[in-house]
């Protein structure tokens, strides 16, 4: 399944999209399914930035095929383009990632997402801090001069590469346990309106393949590629590490015990600047919490955002280095420079390298050889480390 957004005028109420599996609708010229969307409309902003968001929830699709979409008001077409799904947990099809964080709009951040899409990756996916819009209305076009390069992206690639988030504190104008209610209305935080990323839960824990509505919408998420297990989860900002986050987790863990697991989300716990790590409650949490949880459900990978430094972390098991262990990969920096921080000189033991660039991870996850593939690069300096690779059965439950 996938959501696909369009956004339109006011003047628009409800799209309809159609689409089929490429080869049929080649051969038929038609395609035989649709669905229309459900549309939520802007207000608050000025009359440029006024728009409806349509969304529309594309269910029981055949996994690693291609399909050909068409997006309709009344009778005429007004886009068209394609999506290919991904492969089941049996395929041995590679999947290729692009991930990184703390995005924004600059020339740097369009030179970033150009390169990484020179990768041809299946997905990119993003720890927060995407638009920097704060969640200020009246900062709409922030979102869209983020969105711009992926256009080229997807021309490109001549399909659509999906977009996956993880919530970061200048998505939704707080910081980690801030104390303060986040609540989602037409009016934003437009990370939550313009982008629903999980089915909605019905009464029996069954997940409904619909658009969620606003009033169900999480900061926390999950997907999965191909044999893989991705988890968007809240550093603190929108909900609490403990509680409904937290349950939710160890569900999701139990459900899809026999994946090989990522998470991705906004502060690290491994950071890259002395200056800038915070012993407060938050930092505990993912400590004490998350990764405890990692340990126990053997996580391939993390990914961290937020200091726009480049970290690579030695594979950790209970805090120490393990050669099963986790590696703690980020911290952000697609689209805003380097920080000026006095890099970690402490417990360098737990680190590979910590270098103060922009960069993102390509991440290829090749099934028949067992093994994931991960390499850094900067849009100028090419290669920042040399890549390296994990086998995947040493992290079966």
């Amino acid at each position: 399944s996938v959501i696909i957004n369009a956004h339109t005028n006011v003047a628009y109420d409800i799209l309809t999209i159609k689409y089929d599996v490429e080869l049929n609708y080649i051969f038929s010229k038609e395609m035989r399914y649709s669905v229309n969307t459900t549309a939520i409309e802007i207000e608050g902003t000025d009359k440029v930035g006024e728009r409806k968001v349509h969304s529309a929830y594309l269910s029981n699709l055949i996994p690693n095929t291609m399909y050909s979409i068409a997006i309709l008001y009344g009778n005429e077409t007004i886009y068209e383009t394609r999506y290919k799904t991904f492969p089941d947990a049996n395929s041995t099809e590679p999947i290729v990632i692009a991930s990184g964080g703390d995005n924004g709009d600059t020339e740097l951040a369009w030179n970033m997402t150009l390169a990484a899409n020179g990768h041809a990756p299946d997905v990119f996916v993003f720890g927060g801090d995407i638009a920097y819009d704060n969640a200020m209305c009246t900062c709409w076009f922030a979102w869209d001069y983020f969105l711009k390069p992926f256009e080229k992206a997807n021309e490109d690639a001549k399909r659509l590469i999906p977009l996956v988030f993880a919530v970061g504190n200048h998505d939704v104008g707080v910081d980690s346990l801030s104390g303060r209610s986040v609540k989602t209305t037409p009016q934003g935080p437009y990370y939550m309106v313009y982008f629903p990323q999980h089915s909605p839960v019905g009464p029996n824990g069954t997940l409904l393949a619909r658009v969620p509505t606003l009033e169900e919408r999480k900061s926390y998420h999950y997907h999965t590629f191909g044999k893989m297990l991705f988890l968007a989860l809240d550093s603190g900002l929108v909900t609490g590490y403990v509680g409904e986050q937290e349950k939710w987790l160890r569900n999701v863990l139990e459900t899809y015990k026999d994946y090989y697991k990522i998470a991705d989300y906004h502060y690290p716990t491994y950071s890259a600047c002395a200056n800038l790590r915070v012993y407060d409650d938050a930092y505990h949490y993912r400590v004490k919490l998350w990764n405890p949880i990692f340990d126990q459900y053997n996580f391939i990978v993390v990914f961290e955002n937020h200091e726009h430094i480049f970290k690579k972390t030695k594979p950790l098991r209970n805090g120490v280095p393990d050669p099963k262990g986790t590696y703690f990969l980020g911290n952000g920096g697609w689209g805003t420079w380097g920080r000026d921080c006095q890099l970690i000189h402490e417990n360098m033991s737990h680190y590979d390298s910590v270098i103060r660039t922009e960069h993102f991870w390509i991440m290829r996850y090749e099934p028949s050889e067992k093994k994931v593939y991960y390499n850094a690069y900067n849009p100028v300096i090419g290669e920042l480390i040399p890549g390296f690779s994990q086998y995947l059965p040493d992290y079966d439950l």
